[in-house]
């Protein structure tokens, strides 16, 4: 509402996933975990945006070659846990929707990737704000969004079959 209201429209994709995707990374537990797994699924979805947005009308080459790095890359993240893998196929979601957004804005709009980082940014900081304000209403039991997830799970070591999964 107020990316319409001051006339922005075109940062309002940015803020809405940032918010979204930053809020269904949390894993749940205690706040600090909390808030360390949502602040950095917020900051390194800073740079996707950034070379989204900035390489989606480029070359296709480009493209290819960010895609298949990102994409390797986060289903490399099962080496941490579960949550960070969810975390990953997010921001390589994220980073899909930034490319195809960089090249479907009208030709008199420019994508400004630094202006839509900092809106992804501001959606981050939105979801971390919720979040500790439902702590402060006494809400701190809260499991994670995912409840399919069980917590403690193992890490997962990598192997020649992770990799190649990946």
């Amino acid at each position: 509402m107020v990316c319409a209201a001051q006339g922005q429209r075109r940062y309002f994709l940015s803020v809405a996933f940032g918010l979204l995707f930053v809020f269904l990374s949390d894993p749940g537990g205690a706040y600090l975990s909390r808030l360390r797994r949502m602040a950095a699924i917020g900051i390194i979805g800073a740079p996707l945006t950034v070379l989204g947005f900035g390489i989606g009308g480029d070359a296709w080459g480009w493209v290819v070659l960010a895609t298949f790095v990102i994409t390797a890359a986060s289903g490399l993240a099962i080496s941490i846990d579960l949550f960070a893998l969810v975390g990953a196929v997010l921001l390589n979601v994220w980073f899909l929707i930034c490319l195809s957004a960089a090249v479907a804005l009208p030709s008199r709009v420019d994508a400004q990737p630094w202006n839509q980082t900092l809106a992804w940014l501001i959606g981050s900081a939105v979801a971390i704000a919720l979040m500790s304000l439902s702590l402060a209403r006494g809400k701190s039991g809260q499991t994670s969004h995912l409840p399919e997830i069980p917590a403690g799970l193992p890490r997962v070591k990598l192997s020649k079959q992770v990799i190649a999964s990946a």
